[in-house]
């Protein structure tokens, strides 16, 4: 009835299709495990002015910003800081000085559990020696308990704003 040759084309296109349809499934399952995780995004913003509701302090602060994107929750373990020389000390991880922000000013302590698509809201004081380092290799460290390295966030230089009253 079919021809050999016919035969071999049919088979070799279903050999094809069964690869391809293979291939996507298991990009797909790649995908959807690596999106499965806890993702954690993070956010500094520099020169932040603090007020409490009655008045609004002089020092600035920085504000850090953990969000979960993921689809699991995760718990904050720790807060930290780095600072590098050079370029090349920072793709060595050769930091200058590193340090651990043990009590942030926030309403959420750390160790903090983390629910998928919520968000965890800290500030630091400002300091003068993080102020001279701000914008060139200042690095902020969030530390998760589903991670062995922490998460590091460039802080990045932003003028400072003035805080204007309104009649």
């Amino acid at each position: 009835m079919w021809e050999k040759q016919t035969e071999d084309q049919i088979t070799f296109l279903i050999a094809v299709y069964g690869a391809l349809t293979g291939t996507i499934a298991l990009g797909w399952d790649f995908v959807k495990w690596r999106f499965s995780e806890a993702r954690l995004v993070v956010r500094v913003m520099t020169n932040m002015l603090y007020h409490d509701g009655t008045r609004t302090h002089d020092k600035r602060r920085l504000a850090i910003v953990v969000q979960n994107r993921g689809g699991k929750p995760t718990t904050l373990t720790l807060l930290g800081a780095e600072s590098y020389h050079s370029l090349w000390h920072r793709l060595l991880r050769k930091p200058s000085s590193a340090f651990i922000i043990t009590r942030p000013e926030t309403g959420q302590p750390i160790p903090y559990t983390l629910e998928v698509g919520h968000e965890w809201t800290g500030m630091v004081i400002q300091t003068e020696e993080m102020e001279s380092k701000v914008g060139r290799r200042l690095y902020i460290l969030v530390y998760s308990s589903n991670r062995t390295k922490p998460i590091r966030c460039h802080v990045k230089k932003r003028a400072p704003t003035a805080l204007v009253g309104r009649a």
